[in-house]
C-alpha cells in the first residue's frame, strides 16, 4: 500500500513512497481537489459540491466528466484504494494520506512548539491558487489567515523557549520567518526585536521597528503600542556612554553556551515571580572566570525586555569594611532612576537623600524631613518601586558585601513577601561566611533557586570554537578544544580570551599540564601559575584590540584600588577626562571592565593581576601609583 505524503505549508509538495508525484497529479485542479478533499471533514465532500467548487463556469456533463478525469488521475497515481467513491455522490480519501498540517495542528494543540515551529515553514498553498475558481480562492484564504496565525504564534512560542535558554541566533531565525509569514504581525516583529537585542543587533531591533511601525500606519492606520515602543527604546540604548549608574554592559558579545539550563531556570524563577507576586531568592555560585556575571546579565537584559526594572551592584573587596555598602552600592546603582521611587514614604527619601547627593538633587526638600533608618528606608523604596513594575535586585559578588548588608538580605525578602521582587546573587568561590550559609537556608523558605556553575561542557567549548574560528576543520577545531579545555580549566572567561587569541594568530603548543593546582580556585590561582597560554592571550588581545588611550586606561586602572572612578583615572593617566571616558566605554564594551554606580572594575581579578604584572614595566606601575597615592579625591577601592 502506498504512502502519500502531502506537504501545504509553504509550496505544495506530494511525494508518494519518497518519490516526487508524477506531473499529471500536479496539474492545478487535480492538486486543488486533493489538497481539498484532505482538509474535509472525514476527508469527505459530494460530487456536487466538488464541481461547483473547481468547475464553476463548465456546464454540468463537462463539469462532471472533469471530476471523473481527476478522480482517475488520483487513483492512476495514488492506488485505486486511495479513492472511494462507491457511495452515491460522495468522495472519500483513505487512510494512505498524511499531511503536515495534521501533525502541525497535533503538535499546536499539545503546545510542543518545537515541532509545531519545525512545520511551520511557510504560508499555506504558498503561491498556489485556481483561476475562476471563486470560492475555492476563499477557502485558500481563510485556511490561509487560519494558519498563519496559528503559524506566528508556535514559532515566537519557540523563540522565546529559546531565549530563555539563551540561543539568541536560533530564536532570532524562527522570530524573523514569523514575521516573513505575517509582517503585520505585532506579536513577530516584538520576537525579530527581542531577539536581536538579546544577541546583540540593537541596531536591527531599532530598524525592525521603526519599519514594522511604519507599515502598520500606512497599511492598517493604527500606530504602535507601547510594548513595540518599549523595545524600540531599550534598543536605541546601544551607543556605549559613560554608563556609570549601570551594573552590566551590553559588551561585546560571544555567543551564551553551556549554561542554557541555567539560564532556563532563573527565567523561571523570575516568572513565578513577577506571576505570584512573591518575593524570591536566587543564588549562583561557580568559581571566579565560570560566567557568572555573564549569566546574571542574560537574566537582567529579559527582565528589561519585559519591562520590569533592574538595580544593582558589584562589590569589591574594600566593600567588606564599608558598612551597609548594599545601601550605598544600590543607590548609586540606577535605584533612584526606577519608576514608582517618587512615591515611596518622605522619610525614606530623606534617609537616602541625606546621604547621597543624586537623591537630593532629584528629590528636592527631601533632605531636610525626618528620616527613616537606611535598611528600612531601601525596604519602604524597594516596594514602592515594585509596586509600580516587578524588580529585579542584581548583585554580583555578593561574598565581598559587609557583614550587615548581607543580613539585612532577608529582612528585605520579608518586607517584599506579597511583591514581585527578586534578589539574585552571584556568588564567586567557595566562600565560607556564615551570612551566605543563612541565604543558602532561607532558600525552600521563600521561593526561589541556588545554582552551581562549574567548566564550561566541551559540546560548549566546540561550538564556540566554532563560531570564532570559522575556517578551522573538524579535526582542527577538535584538538584545539582539548587544548583550550586544558588550558582554560574550562573556565568561560579564559576560555574566550584563548580563542580570540588564537583567532589573531596565536599558536597554542603541545605541552599544557591540568590546572589549578589542586584545592585552589581561579582567585587563588596567581598569574605566574597561569599556563602561558592564557598570559599570551591576554597580551594579544589588550595590544591588538584597545586603543592607545584604552591601553593607559586599563593599565592604570589595574594598580588603582578594586574599584575606581573616572576622575582617578584621569588623574593617574594625565588624559582628558573626555579622552578617559571614551576609553571606559570601550573598556567596557571590550569587557575588560564593568561598571556600576560607584565606579569601575576588572571583570575578574585574576584579568587584574596579569595585566599589572605583564603589561607595565617597573618604571610605569611605580608613576602610576605614585599619581594615585598623590590623588586629592576619593579612593572608591
Amino acid at each position: 500500500m502506498p504512502v502519500i505524503a502531502c506537504r501545504a505549508l509553504g509550496p505544495i509538495d506530494i511525494s508518494i513512497d519518497g518519490v516526487p508525484a508524477p506531473p499529471e497529479l500536479l496539474w492545478r485542479k487535480h492538486l486543488a481537489l486533493l489538497l481539498y478533499l484532505l482538509r474535509s471533514p472525514r476527508r469527505t465532500r459530494g460530487r456536487e459540491h466538488l464541481i461547483g467548487l473547481l468547475w464553476p463556469d463548465s456546464a454540468e456533463p463537462k463539469a462532471r466528466q472533469s471530476l471523473n478525469e481527476a478522480l482517475r488521475i488520483l487513483r492512476s497515481t495514488c492506488g485505486a484504494e486511495t479513492v472511494d467513491t462507491e457511495t452515491a455522490d460522495l468522495v472519500r480519501l483513505g487512510d494512505q494520506f498524511s499531511l503536515d498540517i495534521e501533525e502541525f495542528e497535533s503538535a499546536y494543540a499539545a503546545q510542543q512548539w518545537a515541532q509545531a515551529a519545525g512545520l511551520a515553514v511557510g504560508e499555506f498553498a504558498e503561491g498556489f491558487g485556481v483561476k475562476g475558481a471563486t470560492d475555492l480562492e476563499d477557502w485558500l484564504d481563510a485556511e490561509r489567515r487560519h494558519f498563519r496565525a496559528k503559524g506566528v504564534e508556535a514559532l515566537t512560542h519557540q523563540a522565546e523557549l529559546l531565549l530563555a535558554q539563551g540561543a539568541t541566533d536560533a530564536a532570532t531565525a524562527l522570530a524573523e520567518r514569523a514575521l516573513t509569514l505575517d509582517p503585520l504581525s505585532e506579536r513577530a516583529a516584538r520576537s525579530v526585536m527581542r531577539s536581536r537585542i538579546l544577541s546583540g543587533d540593537r541596531r536591527g531591533a531599532t530598524e525592525c521597528g521603526q519599519q514594522f511601525a511604519e507599515r502598520i500606519k500606512t497599511e492598517l492606520g493604527v500606530e504602535a503600542s507601547a510594548e513595540l515602543l518599549h523595545l524600540g527604546k531599550v534598543a536605541g540604548a546601544a551607543t556605549p556612554e559613560p554608563r556609570r549608574g549601570r551594573i552590566a554592559s551590553q559588551a561585546e558579545r560571544t555567543p551564551f553556551l553551556g549554561r542554557e539550563a541555567e539560564l532556563t531556570l532563573l527565567v523561571e524563577t523570575w516568572q513565578a515571580c513577577t506571576a505570584t507576586r512573591r518575593a524570591a531568592l536566587a543564588i549562583v555560585t561557580g568559581d571566579a572566570g565560570s560566567g557568572i556575571s555573564r549569566l546574571l546579565e542574560e537574566l537582567a537584559a529579559r527582565v528589561t525586555l519585559d519591562g520590569g526594572s533592574v538595580a544593582g551592584l558589584r562589590a569589591v573587596d574594600a566593600d567588606q569594611d564599608q558598612e551597609a555598602s548594599l545601601v550605598s552600592g544600590l543607590a548609586t546603582g540606577g535605584l533612584h532612576d526606577l519608576p514608582g521611587v517618587a512615591t515611596a514614604s518622605p522619610a525614606a527619601l530623606s534617609a537616602f537623600a541625606q546621604r547621597f547627593p543624586g537623591w537630593a538633587e532629584r528629590y528636592a526638600g527631601a533632605a531636610q524631613g525626618a528620616a527613616l533608618d537606611l535598611s528600612l528606608a531601601l525596604a519602604d523604596v524597594i516596594g514602592a518601586t515594585a509596586d509600580e513594575r516587578p524588580l529585579l535586585l542584581l548583585l554580583d559578588d555578593a561574598h565581598r558585601l559587609d557583614a550587615s548588608s548581607l543580613r539585612m538580605l532577608p529582612g528585605l525578602l520579608r518586607a517584599a513577601s506579597g511583591l514581585p521582587v527578586m534578589i539574585l546573587l552571584g556568588v564567586s568561590g567557595d566562600v565560607l561566611r556564615e551570612e551566605l550559609d543563612e541565604l543558602r537556608r532561607l532558600v525552600g523558605q521563600v521561593p526561589g533557586t541556588t545554582i552551581t556553575i562549574g567548566a564550561l561542557p566541551t559540546r560548549a567549548l566546540r561550538e564556540l570554537a566554532a563560531t570564532l574560528l570559522p575556517t578551522y576543520s573538524d579535526v582542527e577545531l577538535d584538538r584545539l578544544v582539548r587544548r583550550v579545555s586544558t588550558d582554560s580549566a574550562g573556565l568561560a572567561l579564559l576560555a574566550v580570551e584563548i580563542l580570540r587569541a588564537v583567532s589573531r594568530g596565536m599558536e597554542l603548543d603541545t605541552g599544557g599540564k591540568a590546572w589549578p593546582a589542586s584545592a585552589q580556585t581561579l582567585d587563588q590561582t596567581l598569574p605566574t601559575d597561569l599556563p602561558d597560554a592564557v598570559i599570551a592571550a591576554l597580551r594579544i588581545n589588550a595590544k591588538r584590540r584597545l586603543s592607545k588611550s584604552a591601553l593607559a586606561v586599563l593599565a592604570a586602572a589595574a594598580v588603582a584600588p578594586d574599584r575606581v572612578s573616572p576622575e582617578l583615572l584621569a588623574h593617574a593617566t594625565e588624559l582628558d577626562q573626555r579622552v578617559v571616558d571614551e576609553a571606559l566605554d570601550e573598556l567596557e564594551w571590550q569587557r575588560w571592565l564593568v561598571a556600576e554606580g560607584r565606579g569601575y572594575s576588572f571583570v575578574a581579578r585574576l584579568v587584574r593581576r596579569v595585566v599589572s604584572r605583564d603589561l607595565l614595566t617597573p618604571g610605569q606601575r611605580r608613576r602610576l601609583l605614585a599619581r594615585i597615592e598623590g590623588w586629592p579625591g576619593e579612593h572608591l577601592g
